[in-house]
């Protein structure tokens, strides 16, 4: 465990829960509304589209791997030749956060967003960074990368996906943290939903609640289902303070629940 007990820590800062949408398939802009935090594939949308979306929701994020891209990623061309393996379970492929053409292109990738209009970035991936992912021998590259997008983009908010472990390194530069499947835990194998065993739920609710002391960022919980059951049981198990997002596990569409 790398964090200290919350006994010892000071009261974390209360943040107002937010109203999330998030979706990596296209989706007409006018149909999003009312949301505080909206997460979208930016290849999807123009400018036009984003003030759209500015207009009548609160923050726009953009989504961006730093870890994998895949042969659909706009930049795919420009990074192919540093690839590190592959993720088979998404058809994607590590990237080489050592080479100086792929953070090149990356920073220039984030340039493109924030000229595009979109409020802040959702970092993706940043997971296999951590000790048992397969990524962890560039976790340096990643610390230094986040720290340079954030140092030449302070108006950009940065939520970072997964990562726990990596928050001492990177709690300056972000804005929230993401925490997927904390009550659910999708079997890739049967492509079936579920609920997470109650002793491994309260050993991760645990770990996230002391990063949430010791850091004071705001914490964001996304769990898939695909049915109005698994909602329910979710919404139980969840703390109240924290925001959170229910979808199908492509992410791929709206959400839709049986």
């Amino acid at each position: 465990m790398i964090f200290t007990s919350i006994n010892h820590l000071a009261p974390a800062e209360e943040f107002d829960k937010k109203t999330i949408y998030l979706c990596y398939g296209k989706v007409a802009p006018e149909s999003i509304n009312g949301y505080d935090y909206v997460i979208l594939e930016a290849q999807h949308y123009s400018k036009t589209d984003i003030a759209v979306l500015k207009k009548n929701n609160t923050t726009i994020f953009a989504y961006i791997s730093l870890g994998e891209v895949n042969e659909y990623t706009t930049y795919f061309k420009e990074v192919k030749n540093n690839l590190v393996g592959k993720n088979k379970i998404w058809d994607s492929y590590f990237i080489d956060l050592s080479a100086k053409e792929t953070r090149k292109v990356l920073m220039k990738h984030v340039k493109s967003l924030a000229t595009l209009g979109f409020d802040g970035l959702f970092l993706d991936n940043i997971d296999n960074f951590c000790r048992y992912g397969k990524s962890y021998f560039q976790k340096d590259h990643l610390i230094s990368l986040i720290k340079e997008i954030k140092d030449k983009n302070d108006h950009l908010k940065l939520i970072q996906n997964s990562g726990l472990e990596l928050l001492p390194n990177t709690h300056a530069y972000i804005s929230s943290i993401v925490i997927e499947s904390l009550v659910t835990d999708y079997d890739f194998k049967t492509s079936s939903y579920a609920i997470r065993e109650k002793s491994d739920f309260k050993s991760r609710k645990k770990t996230i609640q002391e990063a949430y002391e010791k850091y004071k960022k705001e914490v964001i919980i996304i769990e898939y289902s695909d049915s109005r059951k698994i909602n329910r049981k979710i919404k139980r198990r969840l703390p109240r303070k924290w925001s959170k997002f229910i979808g199908n596990i492509n992410l791929q569409t709206s959400p839709s629940f049986r």
